[in-house]
Formats: C-alpha cells, structure tokens, sequence
C-alpha cells in the first residue's frame, strides 16, 4: 500500500527494508514521482487521444495539473518544463539540443523556484 502511495501520490516511503533495497539497487527513482511519470502519463494521453484538434491542449492542461496533484516536486516541474521548452523548441525551429532544452529546463524551474537550488532532485 504505501508503494502505491508513493508511485500514485507522491507521498514519501516511509523507512523500510523494502525503501532500503530499493535505494540500494538505485530502482526509488521507479516508485518515487518523477519526471519519468510525467512522459509516461503524456504518452499515454497521446496514445487515448490520437489526433484530436486540441490533443495538445488536453494533454498539457492534465500534465499542468498532474504537477499540481505532485505538489509541484522539483523532479515533475523540471520533466513539465522540459516538454514545454520542447514543444517549443519543435515549433519556432529553434535546433535546440536535448542537452540545451535539459539546461534550459532546469534553469526555468529555479527561475520559479529559486529555493530548489540545493534540491538533490532537481
């Protein structure tokens, strides 16, 4: 239950021996709420929604408010500004690389949260 928890509400394992093996074989970052889960959930939406006059809409207005239901956690705000910057970077034809959209996101998200400068999970 509380993995559960933890992938679908971003609530904090607590400290176990499941949360200690998890960490030790570097596999939190799949239950933990990350940015990962926001790619997932887009591509999901992608795949429901097809081709839809507002797909694009949709999916960013439920991706906007997944960010919320995460509690704007550094790691969901910085993959959301990620895909914001690379939808942009598609549409204005800026040839942007995946390593400047990447630097470009993370510096969005301190620009919006200058207290995450020190977040190990940004």
């Amino acid at each position: 239950m509380e993995a559960y928890q933890a992938i679908v509400c971003a609530q904090n394992l607590p400290s176990t021996d499941f949360k200690d093996a998890l960490v030790t074989t570097g596999l939190i970052h799949l239950i933990v709420v990350s940015g990962s889960h926001l790619i997932l959930l887009k591509e999901g939406l992608q795949k429901l929604l097809g081709n839809c006059k507002r797909a694009l809409l949709i999916i960013l207005v439920i991706l906007f408010l997944y960010c919320g239901v995460c509690k704007l956690e550094p790691p969901v705000v910085r993959a959301f500004m990620a895909l914001l910057l690379s939808l942009l970077n598609k549409k204005f034809k800026l040839f942007w690389s995946p390593g400047r959209v990447t630097h470009l996101a993370g510096l969005s998200s301190l620009a919006l949260f200058p207290e995450w400068l020190f977040s190990k999970s940004l």
